[in-house]
């Protein structure tokens, strides 16, 4: 009789564990709402380059027009499963895409989801920025005719470290460096003077180039394949009466600067003056 009591108790024991056993079971495979969030984090980019902001709204966009998403913060309906692979399908299809475009900077993306307690890794992808390397860089003074008649022209080139000075007579001059390691830089100065035994200011009419330049340049990667092109040009001709020109000329209002600096993930900085 002591035996069959205790028996009944034991079997009543495990039928009013059961629901609970259930209960956390479905705890674990809910139907939801699945809360998830998306994030993004950038490494290995220039301090000094704020393009970075650009490429991280890129990559954002990317995954959450895949994922159908608004926010970086989401949730959805359904078990944790499979609302898990429906968004990691999602990702997959989005790294397609990316994988079609170039970056600078490199960057981590993940998808978390969130429960009480912690948060779960669902998701994760690096995306490599690209490797700069090289650079080969072209510029081109420009100079009007009645400059090079009336003027002393010279023109200084500076690498950071030595200095080349140049006379210019012609109304082009060019210089070509090719594939040079990053980082570096080139500095252009130009002066101009008056010629002793020229009148400029009994002239009528006087065509000058205020900063007459063209630049372009090719960053290449570790492979030679050209991954950034910068180009920019000002030959605007203006013309005014000589007088007017020759009393600019000695106070230096024809003088220029023009800098042109590469960094090492082949960010081009300029400075024209």
């Amino acid at each position: 009789m002591k035996l069959s009591y205790i028996f009944k108790s034991m079997m009543l024991i495990a039928l009013m564990c059961v629901p609970f056993a259930l209960t956390s079971c479905e705890e674990e495979v809910v139907s939801g709402p699945n809360v998830y969030k998306m994030g993004i984090t950038q490494v290995g980019f220039s301090a000094n380059d704020l393009s970075f902001l650009s490429e991280m709204k890129t990559i954002e966009e990317t995954y959450m027009n895949a994922l159908g998403i608004s926010s970086k913060n989401f949730q959805m309906e359904g078990k944790t499963d499979d609302c898990d692979n429906k968004i990691i399908e999602a990702c997959k299809k989005a790294e397609e895409k990316l994988k079609e475009m170039k970056f600078k900077g490199s960057y981590d993306l993940y998808v978390t989801r969130i429960s009480v307690n912690n948060e779960t890794e669902i998701y994760s992808y690096k995306i490599e920025g690209i490797k700069p390397t090289t650079v080969s860089f072209g510029y081109t003074n420009v100079e009007t005719e009645d400059m090079l008649e009336y003027c002393n022209i010279v023109l200084e080139y500076s690498d950071g470290k030595d200095t080349t000075s140049y006379i210019v007579t012609d109304t082009t001059w060019s210089i070509t460096f090719e594939k040079q390691q990053l980082p570096c830089t080139h500095i252009f100065k130009k002066y101009y003077t008056l010629k002793e035994d020229k009148d400029m200011a009994s002239i009528d009419s006087v065509s000058y180039s205020r900063n007459g330049y063209h630049y372009v340049s090719f960053v290449h990667d570790e492979k030679g394949e050209i991954v950034y092109i910068y180009e920019n040009k000002s030959l605007d001709s203006i013309k005014e009466k000589g007088s007017l020109v020759a009393e600019k000329i000695p106070t230096g209002f024809f003088n220029t600067v023009n800098h042109f600096t590469f960094s090492r993930t082949g960010t081009l900085t300029t400075i024209i003056k």
